[in-house]
């Protein structure tokens, strides 16, 4: 799934999956990498039978506090909608092919 989805500023990476969730981060992240800040992307989905919920942050990691912080999010509802179906694409083809 995160393949299909390249229109972010990021692009995206299945960073871990088990069970019901799956952690999808922006690979690398926003930022030049050794710079005082990176921006990223998290997408959590969790599914549970037929109902599934996703969840899409945006953060600001600050090197020298060490922490991160939540970013706004700019997207037009097309790039939501159609952000939305290719997560629902790609648990439809998770769940044909079993994994």
């Amino acid at each position: 799934m995160a393949e299909r989805i390249t229109y972010l500023l990021e692009p995206l990476r299945l960073l871990e999956a088990s069970g019901d969730r799956a952690l999808v981060r922006s690979a690398p992240p926003g930022g030049a990498p050794y710079g005082e800040t990176r921006d990223y992307y998290e997408l959590w989905i969790t599914w549970t039978g037929r109902a599934t919920e996703v969840e899409l942050r945006r953060y600001r990691y600050t090197r020298s506090l060490r922490r991160r912080s939540p970013r706004p999010i700019d997207l037009t509802w097309e790039v939501a909608g159609r952000l939305l179906d290719d997560v629902r694409d790609g648990l439809l083809a998770r769940s044909e092919t079993g994994e």
